[in-house]
């Protein structure tokens, strides 16, 4: 008896050192035997054996798919499909290496499928099958990268991984509007096995109410962007999973191939669930000044296994939280009243420049495509992130230069290389003085990490090395979108508000320092709009 994998097409399954890989969780494989010593009619039982780290586990499978019986015909036996569901994926062996810049996976512990052959009527087992007609099947899956495998830590805190038990979880049940969609959201799509068209539209759905029940729970006073940030997080792992993009991201760095159908959906994901598509001023009243606003998701939260970072897992971005709260926001000042539409942006570099690569890269991306639209139809475009303890600050000067700290995605640039291309060296903010009038907040004139006493602006020609507010993604979103305007609309106000960091390493959220906050953000917006 001779015995093969085959796939979909009945094609056999090249073997290479008893192992295969050719197949992907998601696929369906079949078993072919021949059998030249049974006639005709006879049954055998093919049963799928799934192994971990060589010993057998159970499976969440009912029987009769994980065993058949099926008769000779013409000495061949070959059974029906057997589904690798992408749920028996262990992405607990799947771990960052810090030398190669990627996610690779303990291939030794991760599940294995065999087949075993058995002959009803003497109720043998074949053994005299040839050690080549069982080779291990181990199934190729989408690995998650350095963000995503973050949230798989257990919640106790150790540097163990755990699927049920871990931090993604942890935070995104703590919003049970949350849990739900997402819940609802893995369901539907692995319902649908055909059609990718289908899959947009359930992606189209879910990521807008996610949008939705974030910022309507920050309004009604819970202002943790956490629960937004990790469901993300798992519905775009899960989503990157899905069977019908099985060829659509390089299975060694797990970066989704540009242009597929995948990677428009990835995009479509992070449109509407970070609000970049759907900014909307139509309920403004007509004398209201329109007021963008951006945030950022957390970061540095690797404080488990990074070589540097001593980050901390429950770390909310208070800019973050302060984005969804003033969504659809009216403030009213003596003056003016204004209007404020908000939008989250990833702490990635691979967004801001449109490029992909772990530390080369500079160009337009997301600031420019989302946030350029806006620069001839609003009043102001106040970008906010955070600060250190306590410093409420309007930074002065940007620059153009980067710093290369590490990103969300352990990616880097490198130091003092330019973010985009430009003439301009250094940028000042158009922000009204007035901002800063509120207590707690005040300007940062320094630049290129110096004190600068005299309040004096760099010179023309200077280059600095960091502005105002440092050199990195919070100068840069400062930066790009004040190019925009010094091309576009040079009188628009525009600048960057670093806003206080609320968590030290290890602690956790508090609502109630957050609603402070928020507080403080709101007296500086409504003492900008008073100078409109």
């Amino acid at each position: 008896m001779i015995g093969f994998w085959i796939d979909k097409n009945n094609d056999e399954l090249i073997q290479e050192n008893g192992l295969n890989q050719e197949v992907f969780y998601g696929d369906e494989v079949a078993v072919r035997l021949f059998v030249d010593e049974l006639a005709d009619g006879e049954e055998i039982s093919i049963k799928i054996i799934a192994k971990q780290a060589g010993k057998k586990v159970d499976l969440p499978i009912k029987i009769k798919e994980a065993q058949q019986i099926v008769k000779v015909k013409n000495k061949e036996v070959v059974s029906a499909p057997f589904f690798i569901d992408p749920n028996w994926h262990n992405e607990i062996f799947e771990y960052y290496d810090y030398n190669k810049k990627k996610v690779l996976v303990d291939f030794d512990k991760i599940l294995s499928f065999e087949f075993e052959a058995k002959h009803i009527k003497s109720n043998t087992t074949f053994s005299n099958l040839p050690k080549e007609s069982i080779f291990k099947l181990k199934p190729k899956i989408y690995k998650r990268n350095y963000e995503e495998l973050l949230g798989l830590f257990h919640k106790n805190k150790s540097t163990k991984k755990d699927r049920d038990k871990n931090f993604e979880n942890h935070f995104i049940s703590k919003d049970k509007g949350i849990k739900k969609i997402v819940d609802s959201f893995l369901k539907d799509i692995y319902k649908e096995k055909k059609s990718i068209k289908n899959i947009e539209k359930i992606v189209l759905l879910n990521a807008k109410q996610l949008w939705k029940e974030a910022s309507e729970t920050a309004q009604k006073g819970k202002l943790d962007d956490r629960p937004l940030y990790w469901a993300r997080i798992k519905m775009q792992t899960w989503l990157k999973r899905h069977p019908l993009f099985s060829q659509q991201f390089d299975v060694e760095t797990s970066i989704v191939k540009k242009n597929s159908p995948l990677h428009k959906i990835i995009d479509l994901f992070e449109q509407k669930s970070r609000n970049y598509t759907d900014i909307d001023f139509a309920k403004a009243h007509k004398s209201a000044k329109k007021i963008l606003i951006t945030g950022f998701d957390p970061f540095i939260l690797n404080g488990f296994d990074h070589p540097q970072l001593k980050g901390n897992i429950f770390q909310s971005n208070p800019s973050g939280s302060v984005a969804l709260a003033l969504n659809n926001e009216k403030i009213n000042s003596k003056k003016n009243i204004a209007f404020i539409q908000s939008m989250l942006v990833p702490v990635r570099y691979s967004d801001f420049d449109g490029c992909e690569h772990n530390s080369v890269g500079k160009g337009i991306g997301i600031i420019e495509k989302y946030i350029g639209p806006w620069i001839n139809k609003v009043d102001m475009i106040l970008t906010i992130s955070q600060s250190g303890p306590g410093d409420y600050y309007i930074d002065k000067f940007a620059t153009a230069r980067r710093g290369g700290f590490v990103d969300n995605k352990n990616y880097t640039r490198k130091p003092n290389s330019f973010s985009i291309e430009t003439a301009n060296e250094w940028l000042e903010t158009t922000l009204p003085e007035a901002m800063t009038k509120p207590k707690n907040i005040e300007f940062n004139w320094s630049f290129n990490q110096k004190e600068n006493s005299e309040k004096r602006s760099p010179k023309s020609n200077d280059k600095l090395e960091s502005g105002s507010g440092g050199n990195y993604l919070s100068n840069e979103i400062f930066y790009r979108v004040a190019k925009l305007r010094h091309e576009m609309r040079p009188e628009l106000p525009t600048g960057h508000f670093h806003i206080s960091m609320l968590q030290s390493q290890s602690q956790d959220y508090s609502n109630r320092k957050t609603k402070k906050l928020l507080r403080i953000v709101k007296k500086g917006i409504e003492k900008g709009i008073e100078a409109l």
